[in-house]
């Protein structure tokens, strides 16, 4: 669609840069916005002018998800521009000041990465890049809440599509005339969006991420969709293909955990240093969500059992056939 304009944002992550989406009309509008980092407000500015728009000008931003990649710019908006931020409600106490919110899932983190083996300094360490990663995206509360359709105001003929999975809040927004998505992260064309390790909103139970994901790539290959804009990466055509091809790497990838299972059963933070030598270290979190989802695929289909210790870390087993 013509009227689409990408506004590529550095970022000071590992990711690299993220793709902002202007939707020029009347009432242009924003997807995303880029972290919160001075960089990424010039270039914002800078790609909006470029596309014939003043700041002044954006109607609102549609925040497809809470990452700081995303979102971290939005309370600037409000402030500067005066700008209004749609975002869905199920995003809202990510984006709040809530104390116990955001303490209730740190808890969860740590205790999460003792019951699955992590060593301590990796567990402070993964912490603080937690706490860190979210300084990225200061503190707001949205001004459109979206449930399911978008209000005609914004985006007339687009509606939001909840696709959870990388993570729990995330929308993509679909235009059905031109069969067209706004993806955020939820199908990129270089690499497979991590489900990543979240708990429930009460910061309790685990998300079972990658089988979300999973639903949420099926759901999107009925949809037909011709043209995907995504957060990461340039514009690509045939998303069946490659939601059929995310597919198959998630099977090929459990079928290698379950290879080292059958070889030496272990927690799942000791498959993680067998399947990513080189990475577990630095990126202990994304590992182990990877890790994770896909034992967790592994159970769902009963090929591997998980034995809970009371004082050690749960350990993982391959299912014998009888």
């Amino acid at each position: 669609m013509k009227n689409i304009i990408k506004i590529e944002l550095p970022t000071p992550f590992a990711v690299g840069s993220v793709n902002a989406y202007l939707v020029a009309g009347k009432n242009p509008v924003l997807v995303d916005c880029g972290p919160h980092t001075d960089e990424a407000k010039e270039a914002l500015i800078k790609g909006v002018e470029e596309a014939g728009f003043t700041m002044p000008q954006i109607t609102a931003a549609i925040l497809t998800h809470y990452h700081p990649d995303h979102a971290g710019l939005a309370l600037w908006l409000q402030q500067e521009y005066g700008i209004k931020i749609a975002a869905f409600h199920e995003s809202v106490p990510f984006f709040s000041d809530d104390r116990n919110f955001h303490d209730s899932r740190i808890a969860f983190y740590r205790n999460f990465y003792n019951e699955n083996g992590v060593p301590e300094a990796l567990v402070e360490k993964e912490l603080k890049k937690l706490i860190a990663y979210r300084s990225y995206c200061p503190s707001f509360y949205p001004d459109i809440m979206i449930k399911e359709n978008l209000d005609a105001c914004l985006l007339p003929d687009w509606k939001a599509v909840h696709v959870p999975g990388h993570s729990p809040d995330h929308i993509a927004l679909f235009h059905e005339g031109a069969r067209t998505l706004i993806g955020g992260d939820v199908l990129l064309p270089r690499i497979s969006s991590n489900a990543l390790i979240e708990p429930e909103y009460d910061g309790k139970k685990r998300m079972k991420t990658l089988l979300q994901y999973r639903n949420t790539l099926g759901e999107l290959a009925a949809l037909n969709i011709i043209k995907v804009y995504p957060g990461h990466g340039e514009p690509f055509s045939d998303a069946s293909s490659l939601v059929g091809e995310r597919l198959r790497d998630h099977d090929t990838r459990a079928a290698h955990i379950l290879d080292i299972l059958k070889k030496q059963p272990g927690t799942a933070f000791s498959v993680a240093e067998r399947l990513f030598p080189r990475l577990y270290k630095k990126e202990a979190g994304l590992v182990l969500s990877e890790v994770i989802g896909h034992l967790d695929l592994l159970e769902e289909r009963e090929m591997v059992v998980q034995e809970s210790g009371s004082q050690n870390a749960s350990r993982y087993f391959a299912e014998v056939a009888l």
